[in-house]
């Protein structure tokens, strides 16, 4: 699956790429996304690219485990994304 980030996309990242990390909102965002595919029985990623969703759900919850793990806290926006839906919700 990684394979085909690095080697299949256009434009292609580089291998590994993901290790450097990026914003957890990001990736949670993502994980959303493929979360919501396969509620709506979706098997296959809706953009095209041949991979399960439940495949790229997982890839996702990897990487912010990762994150967490490595301790690469300072891409973690989430707390202020956290309020920012609070605050929606309190309208």
């Amino acid at each position: 699956m990684l394979g085909f980030a690095c080697e299949q996309r256009k434009p292609p990242y580089p291998p590994r790429n993901w290790e450097r990390g990026m914003k957890w909102s990001d990736v949670v965002a993502s994980l959303d996304r493929h979360l919501l595919d396969v509620k709506m029985g979706r098997r296959l990623d809706p953009s095209g690219t041949g991979l399960k969703s439940t495949a790229l759900l997982l890839c996702n919850a990897v990487f912010l485990c990762a994150y967490d793990i490595r301790r690469m806290h300072k891409l973690d926006d989430l707390e202020p994304f956290a309020r920012k839906i609070a605050r929606r919700r309190t309208r």
